[in-house]
């Protein structure tokens, strides 16, 4: 078999799909099935529209999503798995990609980072409707024309400009996707609570290190920000901060359900002192943990 060809830059990209680089740090190249790329650029951002939804499981499309379009993101950290490849070579539609020193000394440098969804999973991509899959092609129609005009003392912002839209534009349809799998997404909160509740309450924190967003995602097969981004809307709490709210949860019923010292709960639970458990408690609640057990 054939070794695929890594690609680095975009010029290298353009080049081997007989495609003009208009700008050597950002292209849109038009695929159709027959398209013959050998593999995704490493060390780019990329956004794939596939015209064609892809609702199966490989995408993770759910009953409840749309299926005019499959949105796919990738990061220049993020392994490219063979399964996103077999996509790309397969796809009709359109790829995005851009080089982060695009991005260098811009408002969008600063902020990339919150556009989690490039750390998202294959199988956490974005389902578009009819009418975001429109906003999503005049935004790139806009990239297109721009890149067209050719490279001026302008182009540089007016680029950034437009990619900070579009990415825009892409959050706010993932957050709409998050609205409307409410009720998938509340079997995977509830088994986020399980794990949670099990490790604390088997003691594990009295000698091993508190679980975190990270093992928990992989415990559940997804990706750390797909789920960070998940328990922000369902619940309005980031990760670090649901497991210490889970955490105070079982505090509370350990205060009113058993006999427990305030010592003994402390250490179970993995505080490192009872002193600090006192403190965050109290702060939390507006009692110490004494005088919430009296009061109730």
């Amino acid at each position: 078999m054939e070794k695929a060809i890594k690609i680095k830059s975009i010029s290298q990209c353009n080049h081997l799909l007989h495609v003009k680089t208009r700008h050597p740090l950002i292209s849109i190249i038009e695929l159709n099935a027959t398209t013959d790329i050998p593999s995704l650029p490493i060390g780019l951002y990329a956004i794939l529209l596939h015209d064609n939804a892809v609702c199966n499981s490989i995408t993770g499309w759910e009953i409840c999503d749309y299926c005019d379009a499959t949105l796919i993101t990738a990061s220049p950290h993020k392994p490219i798995s063979a399964k996103w490849n077999n996509i790309l070579q397969h796809a009709k539609g359109c790829l995005l990609i851009f080089h982060p020193s695009l991005l260098h000394g811009t408002f969008l440098e600063k902020h990339i980072q919150e556009f989690t969804f490039f750390d998202f999973k294959l199988d956490e991509a974005l389902h578009l409707s009819v009418r975001e899959r429109n906003i999503i092609d005049n935004e790139l129609k806009n990239l297109r024309l721009e890149l067209d005009w050719g490279i001026d003392e302008y182009s540089h912002t007016i680029l950034v400009n437009r990619l900070t839209l579009l990415l825009n534009y892409c959050q706010r349809f993932y957050k709409r996707q998050f609205i409307t799998r409410h009720e998938c997404n509340l079997k995977l909160l509830s088994q986020t609570e399980y794990i949670i509740e099990t490790y604390f309450l088997s003691a594990k924190a009295c000698h091993q290190e508190l679980p975190s967003i990270t093992t928990i995602a992989r415990s559940l097969n997804v990706s750390t920000a797909y789920l960070e981004a998940l328990l922000l809307h369902e619940t309005g709490y980031c990760g670090i901060d649901f497991i210490q709210m889970k955490r105070l949860q079982l505090a509370r019923k350990q205060l009113l359900q058993t006999n427990k010292s305030i010592h003994v709960i402390a250490s179970e639970l993995g505080f490192s002192s009872a002193q600090y458990f006192c403190s965050l408690f109290k702060r939390v609640t507006g009692y110490n943990p004494l005088e919430y057990r009296l009061q109730n």
